[in-house]
């Protein structure tokens, strides 16, 4: 099992994305919120763990905390297993076969802690 904490508030993924022209074509592009958290959030994976490439079934532990209870926990899922793919702590998000998550409010110091386990 590897476990590790990220600083910060995971954003919400469906809030994250605006419509961007690319000359005649429309396209969905990243907010600059969501570019933030995944710098800030690939810059305090560890190490040992960057290119790790788990490519096994998973099981997934995400407790967040937040500064509001206003996110909705499950759209912070979809932006943390995407940064964990784009570090290369895993291969793939659809290997997680099992996802626990559980939310807390603390104003002062928002983040995830993060638990990866193959199964």
């Amino acid at each position: 099992m590897i476990e590790f904490t990220i600083k910060g508030q995971p954003p919400s993924k469906s809030n994250c994305y605006r419509i961007i022209r690319l000359g005649q074509r429309s396209s969905l592009g990243k907010t600059a919120a969501l570019k933030k958290y995944e710098f800030d959030f690939l810059s305090q994976v560890p190490g040992q763990y960057r290119r790790l490439n788990i490519d096994k079934a998973m099981s997934v532990e995400l407790h967040c905390t937040f500064n509001s209870k206003r996110p909705d926990l499950d759209n912070a899922a979809k932006a943390i297993l995407d940064c964990l793919q784009e570090s290369g702590v895993i291969k793939n998000d659809n290997l997680v076969y099992e996802l626990f998550m559980t939310k807390s409010v603390n104003k002062d110091m928002a983040g995830v802690i993060i638990k990866i386990e193959e199964i």
